[in-house]
């Protein structure tokens, strides 16, 4: 899993991204995003992704803003977001090796 810290923009700034580098088979993680919208901009949305495939997004403008996708490996325990941060909990229960293109 990474991320991106720093500005998106002048509109979104993240000020802070937790993410474990490695994680055990079978260990629960926690995820977190700690970000600022300026005052006079709006978020569109926000997305969580392990490798090239999305696991979470947060589109606040949708009746429904939080949706949770399938992803082999990877189970979503909690995902929320709470005052501007998004965080959550996950386990990774199975390895799936990384190939160079």
């Amino acid at each position: 899993m990474a991320g991106v810290l720093g500005s998106l923009g002048p509109w979104v700034q993240v000020e802070r991204f937790v993410v474990p580098r490695h994680v055990a088979l079978g260990t629960n993680v926690s995820l977190e995003c700690d970000y600022q919208v300026q005052q006079h901009a709006t978020l569109y949305s926000l997305k969580w992704y392990k490798g090239s495939s999305q696991f979470y997004q947060y589109i606040p403008s949708k009746t429904e803003p939080h949706a949770v996708f399938s992803v082999p490996g990877l189970h979503q325990n909690q995902l929320g977001l709470h005052q501007n941060k998004l965080v959550g909990k996950a386990q990774v229960n199975q390895c799936i090796p990384l190939t160079s293109r």
